[in-house]
């Protein structure tokens, strides 16, 4: 078994735990870790549909949780190739915790020019 097959039953338990303890924001941060394993993997529309799941299955996170998981969906949308998309999760995370707007302009033109980059090499394979 691969390291990231083992990876993955370990978040597959977890969720099951922290679906019978009906721990919601442990649920959603497991969701999300699997997401990110899935970008990892290049495995993109996984990526998303996670990312999704975790964003629905937090009814009740405060704002920094909030930013979390939309930071998560905009980084699977990008992986897509879903610029637009990627943007407004980033909108989305600068809308639910004030914090981070003093970083946004520069955050921005940071994911621009990865995405751009980011592109580029996708064409290339």
């Amino acid at each position: 078994m691969s390291v990231h097959g083992l990876a993955q039953r370990y978040y597959v338990k977890a969720l099951e735990l922290a679906g019978a303890s009906e721990d919601h924001l442990t649920y959603c941060t497991t969701l999300r870790g699997m997401s990110v394993q899935a970008v990892d993997l290049r495995h993109g529309a996984k990526a998303m549909e996670l990312g999704d799941a975790a964003a629905a299955a937090s009814p009740k996170a405060g704002p920094r949780m909030l930013a979390f998981l939309a930071g998560q969906q905009a980084h699977a949308a990008a992986q897509t190739g879903d610029r637009m998309g990627a943007l407004r999760y980033i909108r989305e995370a600068e809308a639910a915790n004030p914090a981070i707007r003093k970083f946004a302009n520069s955050s921005l033109s940071i994911f621009r020019g990865l995405f751009q980059e980011f592109s580029r090499i996708r064409t290339e394979i």
